[in-house]
């Protein structure tokens, strides 16, 4: 908002500056105009007026064109462009019928020009007209406002929506059996405005395979949003029914031809079933942009198989199929990466993005350790990144993208840095994520949380003396049995009293993680030496608690 349109919307009198240096014209004007109601100040130069305009925030000028120093041109100047301010009305009054300085006037942006010596009528006239746009330009203000508000809501409502995968670790349910996947999820959602059509998921069925999608919707703004939600709501309705990826599409087309109707708008939308016990792939893709899927010696294009949904009533959806192997990856992606222009000679389309993000791919994917850890939770947004920082600017259209990493299911799950209580909750969130992978009893989660929580605040207490240091934590499966977790430290050793551990005194200031730990696990062990300790939380949740095929 300007300088001046902000001033303006603390009261409701209208306020009128009246610039001339003709003392008793000025006089007559400020009195004819009170007479009227309307708040009155004056200036006797364009220097005045420009700081009583910072001052009183009128909302109409009757300004004198001829004045010395700073004259009536440069006064509009002032206000237009060093101050912003296009909706404070600029009526020039002069006594020089320059055609000239007329076309001076209006060029500067001026609203309305009268000669002297004004007529009184035609100068109320004219000053009731400035009055009436101002008003409408209030209520129109006032009207966009709320639709701002509206569209801002719409927008919270789909971020709400839409999940977000940071590195997400999906575990297949018989881990860890031989030939068996853990699936790692990252994304990034970049609407080119408040609301936007893009969609993406990413759902694990009951039978060990995971349901990804990733969806856009013609159009911007709250429709596409609407219709956004209208494509979530059933797809997770699909996912819980176990209906097939063509009984999914046959749904979602059949309910978005009825809802759309004869409009224009269409949905392209591509997903994929990962049956993480084999790695075999299902795929269907109506009008979507292709999936890339990337690994050692495989590259493959996941094309449509179909049209967009919502237009052809009596669509067919084929489902196509693919391996996904261990290392391998597959990129989902909306069409805002890409169709921009680098430079008057070069244009970035879908075949340049295509092989720029698979040189990134293969590039990320070949990497070791740390670095390879890194590349899979955060791929899609450095893709982004790099995409913006070429292109100069953001996306002018929305930019999602869902990337899915195979990794073969080791035997155990680690995660290892130096552990202070301002990031505990984010540092044991991968282990966390894997067992709520696991197992379907929340409460059993909620409590191997707390006592996992409890273990490395213990460590940070007696082994560190509060400060931050080294952890290592190790998490093994036995998918329908026990899950074992050890946190391992290099600190000095402490003294652990002997077991069972009852809830102490109010007054004591320790061992109450120790008894919460003893209550939540099926066994806590704690080894201490001057070398560092390792404690080890066994839990053994019974069959129901576990997610098995």
């Amino acid at each position: 908002m300007s300088h001046g349109a902000l001033g303006r919307e603390k009261a409701d009198a209208i306020r009128i500056l009246v610039v001339d240096d003709d003392a008793v014209l000025r006089q007559m004007l400020c009195e004819m105009l009170a007479d009227f109601s309307y708040v009155v100040e004056s200036a006797a130069d364009g220097r005045e007026a420009v700081n009583c305009y910072l001052r009183f925030q009128p909302h109409l000028l009757l300004l004198d064109l001829n004045m010395p120093d700073m004259d009536g041109i440069d006064v509009i100047h002032a206000l237009r462009e060093v101050y912003g301010d296009e909706e404070v009305s600029i009526t020039v009054l002069t006594s020089s019928r320059d055609p000239e300085g007329k076309l001076r006037a209006f060029g500067a942006g001026c609203n309305d020009f009268l000669y002297k010596p004004v007529d009184r009528s035609e100068l109320l006239a004219r000053v009731a007209v400035g009055v009436r746009q101002l008003r409408l330009l209030q209520r129109l203000r006032s009207a966009r406002d709320a639709v701002e508000k509206e569209i801002h809501l719409v927008a919270s409502l789909q971020q709400r929506l839409l999940p977000s995968f940071q590195g997400r670790l999906f575990l297949c349910p018989s881990f860890p059996d031989e030939g068996c996947l853990t699936a790692q999820v990252s994304s990034v959602y970049a609407p080119s405005g408040r609301a936007s059509g893009d969609y993406f998921d990413c759902v694990r069925l009951s039978d060990g395979v995971l349901r990804m999608i990733v969806a856009d919707v013609s159009g911007h703004g709250a429709r596409a949003a609407f219709l956004m939600a209208i494509v979530r709501t059933l797809f997770h309705v699909s996912c819980e029914r176990q209906l097939s990826l063509s009984e999914t599409f046959s749904l979602l087309n059949s309910q978005l031809c009825e809802i759309i109707g004869r409009e224009e708008d269409f949905v392209t939308a591509l997903a994929a079933d990962c049956d993480l016990r084999c790695g075999a792939v299902r795929m269907v893709n109506a009008g979507h942009c292709p999936a890339l899927l990337v690994g050692e010696r495989q590259q493959d294009f996941l094309c449509p198989c179909a049209r967009m949904l919502g237009f052809f009533p009596e669509e067919r959806f084929p489902e196509r199929h693919y391996v996904l192997r261990p290392g391998a990856g597959i990129l989902f992606y909306t069409d805002g990466f890409y169709d921009f222009s680098l430079s008057a000679d070069e244009y970035f389309d879908a075949e340049a993005f295509w092989e720029y993000a698979i040189e990134m791919m293969d590039r990320g994917l070949s990497q070791q350790d740390s670095e390879l850890t890194a590349f899979r939770e955060n791929f899609p947004t450095r893709l982004l990144r790099n995409i913006q920082e070429m292109r100069g600017e953001a996306p002018r259209d929305d930019a999602t993208a869902l990337f899915v990493c195979a990794l073969p299911a080791a035997p155990e799950l680690s995660r290892e840095g130096f552990l202070c209580a301002e990031n505990l909750a984010a540092f044991v969130q991968p282990l966390l994520r894997a067992v709520d992978d696991c197992l379907r009893d929340g409460r059993a989660v909620e409590s191997f949380r707390l006592a996992l929580h409890e273990a490395c605040a213990n460590v940070l207490a007696h082994a560190y003396g509060g400060k931050p240091g080294f952890v290592r934590l190790t998490l093994s499966l036995e998918t329908g049995a026990r899950l074992l977790c050890t946190v391992e430290d290099c600190g000095t050793g402490f003294e652990v009293p002997p077991q069972p551990w009852t809830l102490p005194p109010a007054e004591q200031g320790s061992g109450r993680g120790l008894f919460m730990m003893q209550q939540l696990m099926d066994s806590v062990e704690i080894v201490s030496s001057a070398e560092g300790s390792t404690v080890r939380l066994e839990m053994k949740p019974g069959g129901s608690a576990w997610k098995i095929v």
